[in-house]
């Protein structure tokens, strides 16, 4: 579990009103102290119940990156003839075919709680989450997790084998007139760009058969040793620099992109609307 987003001051219930949102009897605790209820793994019925959460923040999530979208409320809608789902107010979707188990989340923070529901791979990675915010409804929340609590402990990861297209080989045939390799640094200078000219940028982070894209004006940003943190009011994209990643500035029908890639060449994040050259 990943305390990377920096919005999470917004969504954080008072102690009072989070008190007992998750049964005690089906809790355990996490190695950093958050309380955890692991879920039963029957995905259309859960996701049919996220409707009436109310306003939430969706988190597409990979080793690298992270992008967290708030939306006013969340429906989830399966993809004929696969194990697709999409959210129709957003651009989020994912393959539940990936899930190998859930789990409720009650992580302290200053001032209260802050309750999110998580999704894991096979391999125990975190694939996405969702974010109650101060607004949602936390008795609904709570009604879901003691309906769904599984009441056994979740699974062990496993090794599983690499399944994400290879992006590197693709861009690597286009020739550099159309994809071309880039500093690392590109990245940040191109997130003070869009600060400096306050200009939208549109950001994508998945992994596998998942995604999450939304508009980002970065009007905050921070950076550390190990980290990029760009956030507004309503979304946040997180870049892990300390990882080991490949830049490349990709253009397509006359407009530019940065694309990260990881060490096996799959793509990871997306940062689209840079600058006229």
């Amino acid at each position: 579990m990943n305390r990377s987003i920096v919005l999470r001051h917004f969504f954080a219930h008072c102690s009072t009103a989070a008190r007992r949102a998750l049964p005690d009897n089906a809790l355990f605790t996490a190695e950093r102290g958050e309380r955890c209820v692991p879920l039963m793994p029957c995905w259309p019925e859960l996701l049919s119940d996220f409707a009436d959460l109310g306003p939430v923040a969706l988190v597409s999530q990979n080793a690298f990156a992270q992008f967290a979208r708030c939306v006013p409320e969340v429906e989830f809608a399966p993809v004929p003839g696969g194990t697709e789902v999409v959210e129709l107010g957003s651009t989020f979707i994912a393959d539940t075919a990936e899930w190998a188990h859930a789990l409720a989340v009650e992580e302290p923070v200053p001032g209260g709680c802050l309750f999110s529901l998580q999704f894991f791979g096979a391999d125990g990675a975190g694939l996405w989450k969702l974010l109650l915010t101060r607004d949602a409804q936390l008795e609904h929340f709570a009604g879901m997790v003691r309906h769904y609590a599984s009441g056994a402990f979740p699974p062990e990861g496993r090794a599983c084998p690499a399944s994400t297209p290879n992006r590197l080989a693709e861009l690597q045939r286009r020739g550099c007139a159309l994809a071309q390799e880039v500093a690392r640094e590109t990245i940040t200078s191109t997130l003070l760009a869009a600060r400096r000219e306050e200009r939208a940028l549109s950001v994508t982070v998945g992994r596998g058969g998942l995604s999450l894209s939304g508009t980002l004006v970065p009007r905050c940003l921070e950076r550390c040793p190990c980290a990029v943190h760009a956030y507004d009011r309503d979304a946040e994209f997180h870049l892990a620099t300390r990882e080991t990643f490949r830049v490349w500035r990709v253009r397509e029908r006359g407009a530019s992109a940065l694309e990260i890639l990881d060490a096996g060449g799959a793509l990871v994040a997306r940062i689209a609307g840079l600058a006229t050259e």
